[in-house]
């Protein structure tokens, strides 16, 4: 396996520490960058970047997702940022800032795994004839980020293809996926599956980025 050279820009924060964890987990080279710690960095500099990294992870509060998208795509490096891209209804602004061909970028979707997980599990029911759970997608858990609740679940809802209903009254982590339960430490390796499939792609979701934030912006209407 070839170290792939990866700078985390918010490394102090707790989604940065994750990200530099897994990173280090999957035997590649994290790099952390964090204001509180380092002075900001020179356009020019930035612009060097393809002879020091091979990607870049945004994990800064999500206030400042887009700017660093806009900041680090001088690098022409592949990008992968923390959800939600954008906290705010402003599809003009979310559409230009990924719209150049020059830019890949994903977003983190850690229940991608359990979509691809519940491929396998439709299988297996088909196979002996189990009565299929309803594919509704749930989740409730009181704790919800700054961003509020229907911006922690922007992936949940993304990926949702039936009946949701998403709550924050429980105080025991919930989730099920189209049907699927999914597990609260499954989500750890979910985190870890995500980046490890960006390492070897280094490919662009832009049109689900769309997605999922118009989605979230129609519930807030």
């Amino acid at each position: 396996m070839i170290k792939k050279k990866i700078l985390v820009v918010g490394s102090e924060g707790n989604m940065g520490k994750r990200y530099m964890l897994i990173l280090k987990h999957l035997g590649h080279l994290p790099y952390g960058f964090d204001l509180k710690n380092n002075h900001p960095v020179p356009v020019d500099e930035i612009e060097k970047y393809q002879d020091k990294y091979d990607g870049i992870i945004i994990a800064t509060p999500t206030l400042h997702h887009l700017g660093n998208i806009a900041l680090y795509s001088r690098s022409g490096l592949p990008i992968l940022c923390e959800k939600p891209l954008a906290n705010y209804f402003d599809p003009h602004t979310l559409q230009s800032t990924i719209a150049p061909d020059s830019l890949k970028i994903r977003m983190i979707n850690q229940y991608q795994y359990y979509e691809n997980k519940r491929l396998d599990h439709l299988k297996i029911i088909k196979e002996h004839e189990i009565h299929e759970l309803p594919k509704i997608t749930t989740y409730n858990y009181f704790k919800t980020g700054q961003d509020g609740i229907l911006y922690d679940c922007i992936n949940i809802l993304g990926l949702a293809k039936h009946k949701f209903d998403i709550r924050n009254d429980s105080p025991i982590w919930n989730c099920a996926l189209n049907g699927f339960r999914c597990r609260l430490d499954g989500m750890d390796h979910a985190y870890v599956w995500n980046v490890k499939d960006w390492l070897e792609k280094f490919d662009s979701n832009k049109q689900y980025i769309m997605n999922a934030h118009d989605k979230i912006w129609s519930l807030m209407k």
